[in-house]
């Protein structure tokens, strides 16, 4: 089955006449925007495109967290894609090979004179488990831009959003330019962190420099936290979208496999807020902070699902490109909670540094993260985590539409969680990814 949706994807999109322009290798996702003729004033575009990723994987024999042909929990292991379970017994026998469909994403995009309207993100996950859809919305927004004098603009978002925090993942479809895999922070808020609400941006421009400052009120998110607390740091591009339910593992506290982050719980408001800084486009940093003020003691008692009280703090810089060079990394500390005693209690850290060389058409990247869970409960369920990992990624651009991109990825991972059949607490991971990306 799976192969034959490939096979029809793939004839699909060799049938689709391409319009003429292309996304340069690391550019934000602009289709509607550059569709528009600025000969025509006051006139109004709808523009699809999307992305398609064709990928031969091969691991190591531990099962992935994501596990489609699990019958119960996910596994161990923290990459998207892992070992079989030949045996049935929980635990990973047999190598993982071969192809997968790694993204199948469609966006619409609606601008009137140059500036983008409204924007749909759909996209289509293979390894959905079974008490998942398979197809759901990634991001679903209005925007509108305002010219305030003195060179400061101020842009409104509301919808279904991701919050604008990752550096790596600027590229088509939320995708990173560097790497297939994220880094473990961009690959939790890739999976966890998606709100429901309304988001002010006022950018001021001072000669070299830009100020930016953003803030934003929400609901749901209420779950926020929970893969971090019950699974532990992960690394994929296996993002979430409404409607989809995350693996767990076995857990004494979750009954229920799986969870919702995305519910709303409490009927609190979430906010964040996020200052930024760039010079010349060579230098930028940024300060982010959200609080999902999730009310711990709230269960919803249909999906089992509680209201976890989570807070990030965050610094993020890029550096370049100078030179083809380019330095980018990001930290990240918070904590989260929930339960009446409460029950569940966890801080947790984590932070990549991140290289990158282009010559011409050809990449190179290399990239290293550290993270860490740190179980400060007191109760008999551990949740601690002391991680590592090192990617290596090389990307060859066919030409603006297609890329060829390769990677591998070391980890170790050092965590006593409750999973049954763990005989040890230390894992050490290896996945090797091809990849065909394709825009149109």
């Amino acid at each position: 089955m799976k192969q034959t949706f490939i096979t029809i994807s793939m004839l699909c999109f060799s049938s689709l006449s391409f319009a003429d322009y292309a996304l340069s290798p690391g550019e934000e996702v602009r289709f509607a925007q550059e569709k528009v003729n600025p000969d025509n004033e006051d006139k109004w575009k709808l523009v699809f495109s999307g992305l398609f990723d064709l990928r031969f994987i091969d691991t190591d024999k531990e099962r992935s967290f994501q596990d489609p042909d699990a019958s119960s929990f996910g596994g161990r292991g923290n990459f998207r894609y892992g070992g079989r379970d030949r045996n049935s017994n929980g635990k990973g026998d047999i190598n993982g090979s071969g192809f997968h469909l790694g993204h199948l994403d469609f966006i619409s995009e609606v601008s009137r004179n140059k500036q983008k309207i409204a924007h749909i993100h759909a996209l289509f996950d293979e390894t959905a488990n079974s008490n998942s859809t398979q197809i759901g919305l990634f991001e679903a927004y209005v925007q509108h831009t305002f010219s305030i004098k003195n060179n400061t603009q101020l842009n409104l978002r509301g919808g279904y959003l991701v919050p604008k925090v990752s550096l790596e993942n600027t590229n088509v479809a939320w995708t990173s330019p560097y790497s297939i895999t994220p880094s473990a922070i961009n690959s939790w808020y890739g999976e966890e962190l998606k709100v429901q609400g309304l988001e002010a941006t006022v950018l001021k421009n001072m000669d070299k420099w830009t100020i930016g400052l953003t803030g934003a009120l929400y609901s749901g998110n209420d779950g926020l936290g929970t893969g971090l607390s019950w699974r532990g740091w992960s690394m994929h591009d296996n993002y979430s979208f409404h409607g989809k339910k995350l693996r767990l593992r076995q857990q004494t506290f979750v009954t229920s496999g799986t969870v919702d982050p995305f519910i709303e719980v409490d009927n609190n408001l979430g906010h964040y807020g996020k200052l930024e800084f760039s010079w010349n486009e060579l230098f930028k940093v940024h300060y982010f902070y959200l609080n999902n003020n999730g009310d711990g003691n709230i269960r919803d008692t249909l999906s089992s699902n509680w209201s976890w009280d989570t807070q990030i703090h965050q610094i993020g810089f890029h550096l370049g490109s100078y030179q083809g060079f380019e330095l980018l990394g990001q930290i990240m500390r918070g904590h989260t909670e929930t339960g009446r005693a409460p029950e569940v209690k966890n801080k947790y850290e984590a932070g990549y540094l991140l290289v990158s060389k282009r010559w011409q058409d050809f990449s190179a990247t290399l990239r290293y993260d550290a993270y860490h869970v740190m179980d400060v409960d007191g109760k008999t369920d551990k949740n601690g985590q002391n991680g590592n990992a090192k990617t290596l990624a090389f990307n060859y651009h066919l030409d603006q539409r297609q890329t060829l991109m390769a990677e591998t990825i070391f980890s170790g991972n050092k965590r006593r969680g409750n999973e049954t059949y763990a005989n040890s607490d230390r894992l050490h991971s290896r996945l090797y990814q091809l990849s065909y990306r394709m825009t149109f």
